[in-house]
């Protein structure tokens, strides 16, 4: 089941993404706006 695998890798940097994002989330308006 090599979906099972790429979903596993998948997470971690998922969260990795998730946490820079949530870190600098007045950088990340304040370049959108």
């Amino acid at each position: 089941q090599p979906h099972v695998a790429e979903a596993a890798s998948c997470p971690p940097t998922i969260r990795v993404t998730v946490a820079e994002f949530f870190e600098q989330p007045h950088d990340t308006l304040e370049l959108h706006e």
